[in-house]
């Protein structure tokens, strides 16, 4: 059966939908690709061939076209409003299905649709990160980007061991992005509906040519062996482009109108704080990490301590506080990417303030290249310059009234009531990841709200505590200028 579903209105996108299927073919191949005028036989009962194809296929393409929205039927009522309505269905189904990956695909200058202008069962919608297929020239290019994406992230799904519809190992080519678990909770309306995305948006492969120029990678002890997964939400957790975690932050792009063009990226500047590596490990510290934190950290960058970073965003000054005594192996990957200069020049690619204040999120290295629209942002991640791999980091939250943090698994999963010790309040900064837990690389979000949903489900690791006020005037396509070390550095190791 495909792996990539076509969901699209006829009489809204038909002809370019036509052309989408067309490029997809010449690349994946007809029976890749589920389009519903080319694949369904004819005589067939429709409802239960095309639900057949939903749970046979790990893509979901929704075509959005300037029609969707507010398409009608001939009694003039508003299509997405009838729960027996074909899209309406199909999108649905796609989002609860645990590991669909679903891709709006917003084209001839569409936008996504706000979260209160969705029905309930498809406002997770408005949480994943959209991919834009402009019309003119500019349509094979996009189409291009769609389709690297699209094989990357196959390509990674099916080289890992299958034990069962949760555990597919997903790489950093899914979108990082923080989507909101789903609770059963009281909260305000706007909670609730975040509450009702699954996951975060979908992903790219981080741009390499500029890693060369970094500081050397640190010496390692051994290298890091693959984690298992331990297991994903059964909320569902299903990968998405949205406010989402990164948060699929409201729109997945995190504005109501089409991303502006990116600005050209500053030149490289090293970093301010020294370039010089990690220390080698001691022997005795090492010895304890590791006895606490076994295997899960071997050659990742860990931080035992509190450090101090500075950025500077619009000439304005951002002080954050990182608490590596509960988030040792996240504060030590993000203080140590700090310290290579990696974070110098990379784009705010995630803005999300609507309908209410969200996060605001960076740290993909694509968006280092002005040719990549913003659009297309949100699925990269550090590549170590020696290996050419992506550095991935193990989910790792804090429990409240336990001695260590918890690795590879949520709250939800490994059935914890108690909080985390770090937890969303305004001014959290957290990582950002895909779908797989141990997914975390370079991306980064801060909470602009309390966004207590998300405790238990992404990893809190330091808070601003200067700057705020400069973090609130963050729009999308601003820059880090610069990144600093400012306290904290003796104490970065590798395990």
């Amino acid at each position: 059966m495909p792996k990539i579903f076509i969901s699209y209105r006829r009489s809204d996108s038909e002809d370019v939908t036509g052309r989408i299927y067309d490029r997809l073919v010449e690349h994946f191949g007809e029976e890749e690709v589920f389009f519903d005028v080319n694949v369904i036989p004819p005589g067939v009962d429709f409802p239960s061939y095309l639900h057949e194809a939903l749970k046979q296929c790990q893509v979901m393409l929704a075509v959005i076209g300037p029609g969707w929205l507010n398409a009608t039927d001939a009694a003039g009522n508003r299509r997405l409003e009838d729960p027996k309505d074909w899209v309406c269905q199909e999108i649905e189904r796609g989002l609860m299905q645990q590991d669909m990956l679903v891709v709006p695909l917003l084209v001839s200058h569409a936008e996504l649709p706000k979260i209160d202008e969705l029905p309930p069962a498809l406002k997770p919608l408005a949480y994943r990160n959209q991919h834009l297929v402009r019309p003119g020239r500019d349509f094979h290019k996009d189409i291009d980007w769609l389709i690297e994406d699209l094989e990357k992230y196959l390509t990674r799904l099916y080289q890992q061991p299958q034990s069962g519809a949760g555990q597919q190992r997903q790489y950093q080519e899914e979108s990082e992005t923080i989507t909101p678990p789903r609770q059963r909770v009281e909260t305000s309306q706007f909670q609730q509906s975040q509450q009702e995305v699954e996951t975060l948006n979908a992903n790219d492969a981080a741009e390499r040519h500029w890693q060369s120029q970094a500081a050397p990678a640190p010496a390692r002890v051994s290298r890091r062996r693959v984690l298992q997964i331990a297991g994903l939400s059964s909320g569902g957790l299903a990968l998405a482009l949205a406010a989402n975690a990164l948060l699929g932050e409201n729109s997945p792009t995190g504005s109501r109108n089409p991303p502006p063009e990116p600005t050209p990226a500053p030149p490289r500047e090293p970093a301010l704080s020294s370039s010089a590596p990690p220390a080698p490990p001691d022997p005795a510290s090492q010895d304890k990490v590791l006895e606490r934190y076994p295997d899960l950290i071997a050659g990742l960058p860990f931080l035992e301590g509190t450090a101090i970073v500075e950025m500077l965003v619009n000439g304005a000054k951002i002080v954050m506080e990182l608490d590596g005594e509960k988030a040792p192996v996240t504060t030590g990957n993000f203080v140590d990417l700090v310290n290579r200069g990696v974070y110098n020049g990379l784009m705010f690619h995630r803005v999300v303030r609507e309908p209410q204040p969200f996060v605001v999120q960076a740290g993909d290295p694509r968006s280092r290249d002005p040719q990549v629209p913003v659009g297309q942002l949100g699925t990269g991640g550090y590549i170590d310059p020696q290996t050419g791999q992506p550095r991935l980091i193990p989910l790792e939250i804090d429990p409240q009234n336990r001695d260590k943090p918890l690795y590879n698994q949520t709250f939800e999963v490994a059935g914890i009531v108690d909080p985390p010790k770090l937890t969303h309040t305004r001014g959290a900064v957290a990582m950002a990841r895909s779908q797989a837990v141990e997914s975390a690389s370079s991306q980064f979000y801060i909470a602009l709200t309390d966004l207590p949903f998300l405790d238990g489900y992404y990893a809190v690791f330091g808070y601003v505590i200067e700057g705020m006020e400069a973090v609130d005037q963050i729009r999308q396509g601003d820059r880090i200028e610069s990144a600093r070390v400012v306290r904290g550095l003796d104490d970065l190791e590798i395990a």
